[in-house]
């Protein structure tokens, strides 16, 4: 499925007793950079805010993907972020597929971005 082809994906629904531990985790990780931040719940995925939006998650039936507006500092050392597809979102430049085994790692790129949105 093509992310910008939403028409036949279920939206979220957060209040699903059975969702999944890894998109609590992220929510709770990012939302407790700072007591301003901002969340977001869209229809398909989460964004969050401070002043701008510096991330979004998507979760998918498989995967979460995580969205960063990253600039030349940003340091992606194990190189498991790709450039986002044109057409999908002109304020990212950056995602990755977030995993139980790497959720560190990926909160670690969620910080660059908020640090280089706060620099800004």
């Amino acid at each position: 499925m093509v992310e910008g082809k939403l028409l036949n994906k279920p939206k979220l629904n957060l209040t699903d007793s059975n969702i999944n531990p890894l998109l609590k985790e992220l929510r709770s990780r990012i939302k407790s950079l700072n007591p301003r931040i901002e969340e977001n719940v869209r229809a398909y995925y989460l964004s969050y805010r401070f002043g701008n939006c510096f991330t979004y998650l998507w979760p998918t039936k498989t995967d979460i993907w995580v969205y960063f507006r990253t600039d030349a500092n940003f340091k992606d050392n194990k190189k498991i972020c790709e450039n986002v597809p044109k057409g999908i979102n002109a304020n990212f430049n950056k995602r990755a597929k977030a995993k139980k085994s790497n959720v560190d790692y990926i909160f670690g790129l969620v910080e660059q971005s908020f640090s280089q949105l706060k620099e800004n």
